[in-house]
């Protein structure tokens, strides 16, 4: 063990004996998706200090130190690796759906193709729309979407291509702005 892996520890002991006996304060429900390889759950174990938990945690494991136990707030895992808990760091894994990615690049795709038949280069809306062309795309593609949901006739696969052209739009629209605050 390094000099500051002892330092660390030591500092965590210090904090950890006047908190609790127990480690382990941030485990996540994965629900379904409990065949994550990279992700494993915190495990909470009984001991008298830091060294004992991580001695305790088989390999895979995080142990987890409360909050208060040191200025940085750690995640150690029985392997010896150390991390930052990710708790404060934008989750893109659980905010969006892979479902959903690869029917709106479906749809993104699709649309490349030109009246003109040229197929212009996926991120080209990127060089800039006028933020009243997103806004009035959006609104005919949203009347298509609202119109299904209350019950219109449009095909299941209209009905999609109806929100991913609502989330083009919202994210150009967005993007503009975005480019417009920088």
């Amino acid at each position: 063990m390094g000099l500051a892996e002892e330092q660390f520890l030591e500092s965590c002991n210090e904090s950890f004996e006047k908190k609790e006996n127990t480690v382990g304060s941030m485990e996540r429900d994965w629900g379904k998706d409990s065949s994550r390889s990279d992700v494993q759950c915190v495990q909470q174990y009984p001991c008298d200090n830091i060294s004992d938990a991580i001695s305790n945690a088989k390999d895979g494991e995080a142990v987890s130190v409360p909050a208060d136990a040191t200025s940085a707030d750690m995640r150690t895992f029985g392997t010896g690796a150390t991390r930052n808990t990710d708790s404060e760091k934008l989750d893109y894994e659980g905010f969006l759906s892979p479902l959903v990615l690869k029917r709106y690049a479906e749809y993104l795709h699709k649309n490349r193709h030109q009246a003109d038949g040229k197929i212009r280069d996926s991120d080209n809306w990127q060089k800039g729309i006028p933020l009243p062309v997103y806004m009035k795309s959006l609104w005919r593609h949203f009347m298509d979407m609202w119109s299904a949901h209350r019950g219109s006739t449009l095909k299941s696969d209209l009905q999609e291509e109806a929100i991913c052209a609502v989330l083009f739009n919202a994210s150009g629209y967005l993007h503009e702005l975005l480019k417009e605050r920088k």
